[in-house]
C-alpha cells in the first residue's frame, strides 16, 4: 500500500537551455505529485495549455488561467523581497500548492521575492556550463532561422552575422521589448507566435537595474553569443545571491553535468536534502528509459530524450580557442571556476 505524503511545493529553477525540461520530466514522475506545472509564466500559455501535453495540470484546473497575465513574462523580471507584484502573487498562490512540482525559466531573478511570499517552497536550482547553454541556443536558433544543415560553430556565427545585417527575421537581435509584449497579446487571442528565446530583450529589461545596468550596457556592443553568456552570468550570480537568503534545508543547487553523469545519485541527494521519502521506482525508470510516450509529457523535442553523455559534450566539438575568447569577453572565467567548470 502506497504511503500518502503531503509534500511542500517544489520549484525547479534554471535558465533557458539549462536542462530544466528533461529534469522536470523525470522528477515529476514521482506519483506523490498531484500537480505538475510546466512554465506557468510563459507568455503564450493560453495557446500552449490547449496544445501541449506537458500542460495537463493547467487544463485540469481551468480557473488558473483567470489569474494569468502575459505581463508576468516581462514586468519586474528582477524583484527583491520588498517589491510589490500582487497579480503575480495571486497567480502563484494557485500554482505553488502542496504536492506540486513546477518548472520555471522565468523566475531566476525573483527567487528571494518568491521565498518571502511562499516560504514553504523547496527550490531546486539547475546550473549548466555556459558554453553548453550558448551552444544549445545557437543550435535551436539554427533550426528556426534558416540555418539548417550548418553544423560548424564558426559557420553558425558567420550566418548569424549575415542575418543581423540583412534579415530582420532574426528576432532575438532585431526586436525590442515590444516584441515580448506583442507575443503575449497574440497568445491571448489564441494565435500561436513563433517560438523564440529573446536573450537581448531580457537583458534590456535590466538596463535601469542598479545591479546590472553596467553589464547590460556592456552587452550592447557585443556579438550575440557574448550576450547569451552575459545573461547566463546575471542569472547565475543573482540566483546564488538569492539562495543566501533561503535556509539551506529549503534549497539545493546542482549542475546539469553532474545530473547527466550520475542521475540516480543526484536525485537521491535531492531527496535527502528535501527530507522526502526514498526515490520511487517511477523516477528510476524515467532516468534509464526513453519516455517519449509518457502521458504527462508528450513527444516534443528536448524533454522526451533519453539522458546521454552527449548532452554535456556537444559544445566541445567546436573550436576551444573561440569559446575561450567568448568567455573572456563575457567576463565569466572566475564564475565558471567557482562553479567547478574548467574554462
Amino acid at each position: 500500500m502506497a504511503i500518502k505524503q503531503t509534500r511542500n511545493p517544489v520549484v525547479i529553477n534554471g535558465m533557458y537551455r539549462s536542462g530544466t525540461s528533461i529534469f522536470w520530466r523525470i522528477l515529476s514522475s514521482d506519483p506523490v505529485y498531484k500537480y505538475r506545472f510546466y512554465e506557468p509564466l510563459h507568455e503564450e500559455l493560453p495557446v500552449l495549455s490547449e496544445q501541449h501535453a506537458a500542460m495537463k495540470s493547467i487544463r485540469e484546473i481551468p480557473e488558473i488561467m483567470e489569474y494569468w497575465s502575459h505581463k508576468f513574462n516581462y514586468e519586474k523580471i528582477k524583484m527583491g523581497r520588498e517589491e510589490k507584484f500582487p497579480l503575480l502573487k495571486q497567480y502563484l498562490e494557485k500554482i505553488l500548492v502542496n504536492n506540486s512540482i513546477t518548472k520555471f525559466t522565468r523566475i531566476g531573478l525573483r527567487c528571494s521575492w518568491i521565498r518571502d511570499r511562499f516560504p514553504e517552497v523547496f527550490f531546486i536550482n539547475l546550473i549548466r556550463d555556459p558554453r553548453a547553454v550558448c551552444h544549445s541556443y545557437l543550435r535551436r536558433a539554427s533550426k528556426e532561422y534558416f540555418l539548417e544543415g550548418i553544423s560548424d560553430y564558426k559557420d553558425i556565427i558567420r550566418r548569424i552575422q549575415y542575418l543581423i545585417k540583412y534579415d530582420k527575421r532574426f528576432l532575438p537581435i532585431s526586436f525590442g521589448i515590444d516584441f515580448l509584449k506583442q507575443r503575449g497579446r497574440f497568445a491571448t487571442k489564441k494565435r500561436k507566435c513563433h517560438s523564440i528565446y529573446c536573450y537581448q530583450e531580457y537583458l534590456d529589461l535590466l538596463k535601469d537595474d542598479s545591479d546590472w545596468a553596467d553589464a547590460v550596457e556592456y552587452s550592447r556592443t557585443k556579438f550575440p553569443p557574448i550576450r547569451i553568456l552575459i545573461l547566463w552570468k546575471i542569472n547565475t550570480i543573482q540566483m546564488l545571491k538569492d539562495m543566501q537568503t533561503i535556509p539551506g534545508n529549503m534549497q539545493i543547487t546542482i549542475r546539469f553535468e553532474d545530473f547527466v553523469e550520475k542521475p540516480k545519485k543526484t536525485i537521491e541527494e535531492i531527496y535527502r536534502k528535501a527530507n522526502f521519502l526514498e526515490v520511487p521506482s517511477e523516477i528510476i525508470n524515467e532516468v534509464y528509459h526513453d519516455s517519449s510516450k509518457l502521458e504527462n509529457i508528450g513527444t516534443t523535442h528536448h524533454y522526451d530524450k533519453k539522458i546521454t553523455k552527449d548532452m554535456i559534450h556537444k559544445w566541445k566539438k567546436y573550436d576551444r580557442s573561440l569559446w575561450r575568447e567568448h568567455l573572456e569577453e563575457a567576463q565569466i572565467i572566475d564564475l565558471m571556476k567557482f562553479l567547478g567548470y574548467t574554462p
